[in-house]
């Protein structure tokens, strides 16, 4: 009997003790500490980003033309340099002075331009930029550049341009020569008339009829004769040319020379020598201008009415009067009236 309960109270042990390791908790294993060849790398520190509240200032004009004229694109470059002469900034001068040096031509050309639009800008600026374009327009070897610049020089109007202006008249290029002789006609720079009569005897056409454009507007007295000797050219341009300039000097000498030609067989010709006539105060194309008054060619019309308000007398004021009722075209219309107002505005006066 004392056997049988030893060996119950055994067996009510053992199943205490497995029941008790089934619910015992798990034991943690202890981390291993780290190697020296794994360091313990921290996390890295959150910084604060400050947002700025001031608004962006967006590029201006100017701005994004400088920035193109310092691109490394040559095309981007004569973009911008055509873009500070849109933007009439003269603060832009000194930048397109230093295009001047640009290795590719149409930059240099871009910025001669430019500089021109600008009117070379202040008196110090200005300076510097006639040196360097008088400096290219005798050496630069491109003939673009040098023709470009020729003509920019008339924008900016210095005198201090004439002696290298009269140099570029023998440029071996025609067409920078061309542009060289219409620049100092439109300046007027009268030292240089000796050296254009000289051109007269030019054998290129464009250069003789600049030239003969060119003494005209410096109402050069000195070139009449020589002028004269081309009245009869057979470039009709040229004898165009002649009559003009023979008007713009005024010297009454040259009247009966210029009678001659109302008889021209170009139109034009005869229409220019009218008014040059007219100018020098002789009313011998006032019938050439009342016969092509009435001519289908609208730039002969007007030529015409401009002769006739200068010289008309009565009998053109009849003629015109009828004219003005027939005609339908506003512009011509206002023409024939300026053209009547001022015939009777002028016989008033010499009544």
């Amino acid at each position: 009997m004392k056997t049988k309960n030893i060996a119950f109270m055994t067996l009510i042990l053992i199943l205490c003790v497995a029941q008790a390791g089934i619910f015992a908790k798990p034991v943690a294993k202890p981390q291993s500490k780290p190697s020296a060849k794994q360091p313990v790398v921290s996390a890295p520190e959150t910084k604060k980003i400050e947002i700025s509240s001031a608004p962006v200032e967006p590029a201006t004009p100017f701005d994004t033309a400088l920035k193109e004229t310092k691109s490394a694109e040559p095309v981007i470059r004569r973009h911008g340099a055509e873009q500070f002469g849109v933007l009439r900034d003269p603060n832009a001068v000194p930048y397109l002075v230093e295009l001047l040096n640009d290795p590719t031509a149409y930059v240099r050309a871009a910025a001669a331009d430019s500089i021109g639009l600008l009117r070379g800008s202040g008196d110090k600026d200005r300076d510097r930029a006639i040196t360097k374009l008088c400096e290219l327009l005798a050496k630069d070897l491109d003939e673009t550049v040098r023709h470009t610049i020729a003509i920019s020089l008339s924008y900016i109007g210095d005198r201090k341009t004439e002696d290298c202006l009269i140099k570029a008249m023998n440029d071996k290029s025609a067409s920078v020569k061309y542009a060289a002789i219409r620049t100092i006609g439109t300046l007027k720079f009268l030292k240089a008339e000796n050296e254009l009569i000289e051109l007269l005897e030019s054998k290129d056409l464009h250069t003789k009829r600049a030239v003969i454009e060119a003494l005209g507007n410096l109402q050069s007295k000195n070139s009449v004769s020589a002028i004269l000797k081309y009245a009869d050219d057979e470039d009709k341009y040229i004898r165009l040319g002649v009559a003009r300039a023979l008007g713009e000097i005024g010297d009454q000498s040259v009247v009966p020379a210029l009678k001659t030609k109302l008889n021209d067989p170009e139109d034009s010709v005869k229409i220019e020598t009218a008014l040059a006539l007219a100018k020098l105060r002789d009313n011998s194309g006032l019938e050439t201008a009342m016969a092509l008054v009435k001519s289908g060619d609208i730039a002969l019309k007007q030529q015409s009415l401009n002769i006739i308000a200068m010289i008309g007398d009565e009998k053109s004021l009849k003629i015109l009067d009828e004219l003005y009722e027939a005609e339908q075209e506003p512009n011509l219309k206002s023409f024939i009236d300026f053209s009547r107002q001022s015939i009777k505005s002028r016989l008033q006066i010499n009544k």
